[in-house]
């Protein structure tokens, strides 16, 4: 058994090739540390950079004991086997990997809803490669989540700095937002409310205000205090990556993608691990100066380029891509969540007309097929 310790500077670091040899030891230590079990443990593989680096550093590790568990689909489009591959042929251990189908998300859906426990657009990818993790005999795995809120991974890091000329704007001017349809203009009336949740839902929101009274069929100022009546929040005023940083870590990957994650592992018995989250790694990221911590033409350049060394150039130099399913295809072809004449009211009727028009991302559909199908 190996026995783990790691020194964190608390010195800023602000020198690139300190912070990389800085990143290097200390993920190295984080997957060490995180594989240590007295079950079988494996890793989630989905063929993008974080998924493909922890991997690649647990196989350092564990080598032959190491098992891999990767998803992959018949639309071309969603497709990873290629970059799995690519990983795949440098590790040692056992690798399953299962096909993920139409007619498996129309057979397992309402139990996943029910797995759910709260609604939630996320979670049916982690739901799935759970299953077959506990299938091949796992009862631990670990998973790449962590890394784009650490790393500005997310659009959000760059989009967020146009807010910043927009909040200099007199937010009556945002209302008049409400009568766009267009959902990219739609939202920037959120725009109209002087609270840093609106900045957040403006970057990831699905429906503004006027659309959830709608919906609901309550009135604009019962959402509104519903929503706005945080007092606790940060006042932002930089709208920079660190304020991106702050609301993706606190607001979507603390209660969305982590909750997500552990009840959706947690309902096939399977403990998920998050390296990226490990107490050590997390605080020597945050100690790195945000200048070169954050890159503003590549998400992740300095994680990627700390670990230029294992991590094949194909997986690196692409768009990223996420855990993603094909789920806009399949929502589209199921016949519940795109018949319209299941939905209440004729705001929500539209929104599944567009959605079948294939002018409307499925979250959004999803979202609204919960909370009038389920709740």
């Amino acid at each position: 058994m190996h026995s783990y310790h790691v020194v964190i500077n608390e010195t800023p670091i602000i020198d690139v090739e300190e912070a990389k040899e800085a990143i290097q030891a200390a993920l190295k230590f984080s997957v060490g540390r995180q594989l240590i079990a007295d079950a079988p443990i494996g890793v989630f593989l989905s063929g993008g950079i974080d998924s493909s680096l922890i991997t690649l550093l647990a196989n350092e590790e564990k080598k032959a004991q190491l098992k891999t568990i990767s998803i992959y689909f018949n639309e071309k489009a969603y497709d990873e086997r290629t970059y799995q591959t690519l990983v795949l042929k440098e590790i040692e251990g056992d690798k399953f990997a299962h096909l993920v189908k139409q007619e498996d998300f129309e057979e397992f859906l309402p139990q996943i809803i029910d797995d759910m426990d709260l609604p939630t657009t996320d979670g049916i990818n982690t739901w799935f490669i759970s299953k077959y993790a506990h299938e091949d005999g796992l009862k631990a795995v670990l998973s790449g989540v962590g890394a784009d809120e650490l790393f500005g991974g997310y659009p959000s890091f760059n989009r967020i700095k146009y807010l910043k000329s927009m909040r200099k704007i007199p937010t009556a001017i945002f209302t008049a937002a409400n009568f766009f349809t267009s959902d990219r203009y739609k939202k920037i009336s959120f725009l109209t409310y002087n609270h840093p949740l609106a900045d957040y839902l403006l970057l990831r929101g699905h429906y503004t205000p006027a659309d959830i009274a709608q919906i609901l069929d309550i009135d604009l100022s019962q959402v509104e205090g519903i929503l706005f009546n945080n007092k606790q929040m940060p006042k932002i005023s930089n709208y920079d990556e660190m304020d991106a940083a702050w609301f993706e870590t606190n607001l979507y990957m603390q209660n969305q993608l982590l909750r997500d994650t552990d009840v959706m592992g947690m309902s096939h018995g399977l403990e998920v691990r998050v390296p990226f989250l490990d107490e050590d790694f997390k605080r020597m990221t945050e100690n790195i100066a945000p200048a070169i911590r954050f890159d503003e033409y590549q998400p992740k350049k300095l994680l990627i380029d700390s670990f230029k060394h294992i991590l094949p150039r194909e997986v690196w130099d692409r768009s990223k891509m996420g855990f993603t399913f094909p789920l806009q295809q399949w929502m589209r072809e199921h016949a519940e969540i795109n018949n319209e004449s299941l939905y209440r009211g004729k705001k929500a009727k539209g929104i599944i007309k567009d959605f079948k028009s294939n002018t409307m991302h499925w979250s959004k559909v999803f979202a609204l097929y919960q909370i009038q199908m389920h709740v």
